[in-house]
């Protein structure tokens, strides 16, 4: 019978669609960059974290969890002056467009334990959500208005891994 492994996870920078691809086409075309909100915050990784999170689930974990992993959160503002060439426009809000992501609700979170493994040569963490309650702990929503955001340092190295990847 075949396995199904589940992940949730934020979004991969530069993917196809992905604000950080939208951009660079707005820089070459020499335009600003649009933000909705400056408040706004999102889950991002590299394509490289998310291939790591999948090659992790698969050797260490359990098809009945939900791997999610340890992810820093970025305010779009500070994404976008990291990548400007051309200055930055608030637009304002799209109608239903969220302020911040969610990726698991504090009820999902209570039965979540955490995993951190060696992947080609760096620890990764994630959690698993399974079945029965983990702990007792008390648990509130995974959301990247309230998980810790990355540095500035964090955001440029990711922005220039994507621009070397071009």
């Amino acid at each position: 019978f075949p396995k199904f492994y589940v992940a949730r996870f934020g979004n991969v920078f530069g993917s196809t669609g992905s604000v950080a691809d939208i951009w660079m086409k707005a820089n070459k075309k020499g335009e600003k960059l649009t933000v909705t909100n400056r408040d706004m915050t999102r889950f991002y990784w590299t394509a490289n974290e998310a291939i790591d999170l999948m090659f992790a689930a698969l050797k260490h974990g359990d098809p009945k969890g939900i791997y999610i992993p340890v992810m820093k959160t970025v305010k779009t503002i500070d994404l976008a002056k990291a990548m400007q060439e051309h200055g930055i426009e608030i637009v304002g809000s799209r109608p239903g467009e969220k302020l911040h992501e969610s990726i698991a609700t504090a009820e999902e979170m209570v039965n979540t334990i955490q995993m951190q493994v060696n992947v080609g040569g760096r620890m990764v963490k994630f959690g698993i959500i399974q079945d029965e309650r983990a702990t007792d702990r008390d648990m509130q929503e995974y959301s990247s208005e309230i998980s810790p955001r990355m540095t500035r340092k964090e955001i440029l190295a990711m922005v220039n891994e994507y621009k070397e990847s071009l």
